[in-house]
């Protein structure tokens, strides 16, 4: 008699156990299986969104940029808002300052260190660069 090699369970064996691990894992059918977010997604776009509201943008706009910063997170990019940087002062589109300026080369002097709101919310590399709490508090999924 030769053996079959496959399932070694007969068809109306009852079904095993199923892995408690995976049904007390709420993120089970997130991020990468789906484009949902992970709770610690969940956790960094609140704390971006109320950092960038903090700094004066508006609901939508903040929402918009929290929701790229999660792909820009999925994808390993290395690049940065400055509204995400510790360096960035002022409240409102009129009065962002870098506090990094020579770093950043930004300004020539420190009276000109204003950034135009365009520069802050575009994802950028930046020599003066330090990352706030928000991004560091979250590690993405590999």
């Amino acid at each position: 008699m030769q053996k079959i090699k496959g399932d070694p369970a007969a068809a109306n064996d009852p079904a095993p156990p199923p892995d408690t691990v995976a049904i007390h894992d709420p993120d089970r059918w997130c991020w990468p299986h789906s484009t949902a977010m992970t709770g610690s997604e969940i956790d960094t776009f609140t704390a971006r969104l109320a950092r960038f509201t903090d700094k004066g943008l508006i609901q939508i706009d903040a929402e918009s940029l929290a929701d790229k910063l999660v792909q820009r997170d999925r994808d390993s990019d290395d690049r940065a808002l400055c509204l995400e940087c510790t360096h960035l002062t002022g409240y409102g589109v009129t009065s962002w300052r870098c506090g990094n300026w020579q770093a950043a080369k930004v300004a020539h002097r420190a009276r000109d260190n204003q950034l135009p709101a365009d520069l802050v919310q575009q994802l950028q590399r930046c020599d003066g660069f330090r990352e706030s709490v928000i991004k560091s508090q979250t590690k993405s999924i590999s």
